[in-house]
């Protein structure tokens, strides 16, 4: 794990997002988020920067009429302080989407996030995905399959 302080209180809030991903809970999903935050969320699929609690929350209720399963997992975590309570936290996400109406897809990516400290935890202030150069995400799929 991350060598920061901070780490162990971080995968926990890791293991709640990726627990309230595979519910397809779009409350529980909000409830590791800083909710007095103006948000800012980047998913890898779509091109808009979804800032504030209205567009995520759309974001967030469009998954889950599409997902039937989401797997995730969380490594590689990587850490730095921003300021007194705030961090920043780069990983390594694994993910497979089983969904509704079409074959299961999986991969991985790389993801930031802003994290913003409470006195019983952390939460999330910020989220983006941060793929590889499609040149590049595909040679490592080539080289993880080839076992490389």
């Amino acid at each position: 794990m991350g060598n920061h302080p901070a780490a162990g209180a971080i995968s926990a809030l890791m293991d709640r997002y990726r627990a309230a991903w595979k519910a397809n809970d779009p409350a529980a999903l909000k409830a590791c988020w800083d909710p007095a935050c103006k948000p800012l969320y980047l998913a890898e699929e779509i091109e808009e920067t979804l800032e504030g609690w209205q567009a995520i929350e759309r974001y967030w209720a469009m998954n889950e009429g599409l997902h039937a399963d989401v797997e995730l997992t969380f490594s590689q975590p990587v850490f730095t302080d921003l300021a007194d309570g705030l961090l920043l936290g780069a990983w390594r996400m694994d993910w497979t989407i089983q969904f509704t109406d079409r074959p299961a897809m999986s991969g991985w990516n790389r993801v930031a996030a802003v994290y913003r400290q409470f006195p019983d935890s952390w939460r999330f202030a910020a989220w983006i995905e941060a793929p590889l150069a499609a040149i590049t995400y595909v040679r490592k799929l080539y080289e993880e399959r080839a076992g490389a």
